[in-house]
């Protein structure tokens, strides 16, 4: 996936590091989902600065753009440790509670230990990004004699070159019987690179399987066929990196 997707870490990732991050939350009345989106726009704002000027090997690099992002182990480490000195700095300021204050000045310690480990392994850029695409419209189209079924379904851009972007959130969906699965793009603003797209369906959740061997034209309607839903890939993580650019540097934050 890249950065600028979707939400690169979630309060479940909060709690595997930080088991009473919930409970202190709601002690301090803070939003954990409000501090993510917060620590992701810093933790951007890093990046960018991070890259303007960027020097490689063979010269200088131009300015990379946060799209361009792709989102690894380290990069989401840095973000959950970021996060959680933002949520214990604040309930220090609401409760001062020493106890917060460790919490917060660990965190901090470990975001800039992740941080410099992210930008030692170097950042990892596509050249030709792929935005995640917003939830398909779905509909049925009468044939087959297939039962009412209860389907799960994702598509996935394609630039045309073997790059695909990360699966759209998922949508549930009933077809009634005597009725086929109808899966389109068309009204979605596709990305600059995109040629075409893939439809991923299945009868349970997190289950989708890539429903065709080649990407469809953005325009076109997939539909199931009477056979019903075909067994394929599931659904990747988004595109790799095409290079890393790395940058030594030693994050200054407090």
């Amino acid at each position: 996936m890249l950065f600028t997707d979707t939400a690169i870490s979630t309060v479940a990732d909060l709690a595997a590091y930080e088991s009473e991050v919930r409970e202190v939350a709601t002690i301090t009345g803070l939003d954990l989902e409000v501090k993510l989106r917060l620590a992701q726009t810093e933790v951007g704002i890093e990046l960018l600065a991070a890259g303007v000027p960027g020097v490689t090997p063979s010269g200088a690099a131009p300015p990379f753009r946060l799209e361009q992002v792709v989102v690894s182990d380290a990069l989401r480490l840095w973000h959950v440790f970021h996060t959680l000195c933002i949520v214990y700095r604040d309930a220090y300021n609401r409760k001062v509670n020493d106890k917060y204050l460790l919490k917060a000045n660990e965190y901090r310690a470990l975001a800039k230990w992740a941080a410099n480990l992210f930008f030692n392994i170097g950042v990892g850029l596509v050249f030709r990004p792929l935005a995640m695409p917003a939830v398909p419209a779905v509909g049925e189209v009468a044939g087959g004699t297939l039962p009412e079924t209860q389907y799960f379904v994702r598509v996935a851009w394609s630039d045309g070159r073997g790059g695909e972007s990360a699966p759209s959130a998922p949508l549930s969906c009933a077809v009634p019987a005597g009725c086929l699965l109808s899966v389109s793009v068309v009204g979605q603003a596709a990305p600059e690179f995109a040629t075409g797209w893939f439809p991923y369906a299945g009868t349970t959740a997190d289950s989708e399987q890539r429903q065709v061997s080649e990407a469809l034209p953005l325009s076109s309607v997939w539909v199931e066929p009477a056979s019903g839903l075909a067994a394929g890939l599931g659904v990747a993580d988004g595109q790799q990196p095409d290079c890393f650019r790395q940058i030594a540097r030693v994050v200054q934050r407090g």
